[in-house]
């Protein structure tokens, strides 16, 4: 029997660095993503609401 504790999980990435990963979905992901990685000022170790805060500044 294997015995499974959440804290001998890796721990997740990033929200940031998550989206970033997903730069070759086809779908608004990806495009997101594509749109991240060329990014200079993306919050990389942002969570979903720096992420949707940044998003809002260059719209």
């Amino acid at each position: 029997m294997t015995d499974h504790h959440d804290d001998q999980q890796e721990p997740r990435p990033a929200f940031g660095q998550w989206l970033m990963t997903q730069k070759d979905r086809t779908d608004l992901g990806g495009q997101l993503a594509i749109g991240a990685v060329a990014d200079r000022r993306f919050p990389r170790n942002g969570d979903p609401e720096a992420v949707r805060r940044r998003g809002l500044q260059i719209v």
